[in-house]
């Protein structure tokens, strides 16, 4: 059993419960998530990119805690994946934080290098996996002192309609900050920057 809040970041459960094939349960709160999972014939539940939870809901882990504590005498199995290391470090690495110590095994995955990638996606080639990949255009591009939308659409080769949903990741997972001038009360201002925030993009 798995869910991936980053598909569904505001409304996490109710993306779940229109996915279980059991219509009559409804799924309203992560008390009844919990709960269904608990007496489910599934024994492994995996949650990626999990910290995203604690961005919408603060006491999401203060809830797992209580139930990590239910299920530690059961079979029940919980894989917690996740890319932000400063809120995963918060909420379960850090002493006191609310799944301290209570995870059984870690798993840092390192970087993959070009050989596994072509590995794993055999059908693409070397212009594919790493020319024009979406996310890496658009960092050469604004690397490169394009930071301008358009600039970066077309640097990039990505189309104006599609760029907005690349960018909206980028800054989500602070790759990429977008500034604007403080007097411009528009979201979508023409004289808004992208910058990389994140300083190891920049090498």
């Amino acid at each position: 059993m798995s869910i991936f809040p980053c598909r569904c970041v505001r409304e996490p459960l109710g993306y779940f419960s229109s996915q279980i094939r059991d219509r009559i349960v409804k799924i309203n709160t992560w008390e009844d998530f919990f709960d269904y999972f608990y007496r489910s014939e599934n024994e492994v539940l995996i949650i990626d990119e999990f910290q995203y939870l604690y961005m919408v809901n603060r006491a999401w882990p203060t809830i797992l805690q209580r139930w990590w504590e239910k299920f530690k005498d059961t079979n029940k199995k919980i894989i917690l994946c996740g890319t932000i290391i400063s809120t995963i470090y918060k909420i379960a690495k850090r002493h006191g934080g609310p799944l301290y110590g209570r995870k059984t095994y870690e798993i840092v995955v390192e970087s993959l290098r070009y050989h596994h990638i072509r590995a794993f996606l055999p059908e693409y080639g070397i212009k594919d996996l790493i020319l024009l990949t979406p996310y890496f255009s658009i960092i050469y591009a604004v690397v490169s002192g394009y930071r301008k939308f358009n600039e970066i659409s077309q640097i990039s080769k990505i189309s104006s309609n599609k760029l907005p949903k690349y960018l909206s990741v980028l800054e989500r997972v602070r790759i990429v900050k977008k500034d604007m001038p403080l007097t411009e009360k528009k979201l979508k201002s023409k004289n808004t920057r992208y910058k990389i925030k994140d300083n190891f993009f920049c090498f």
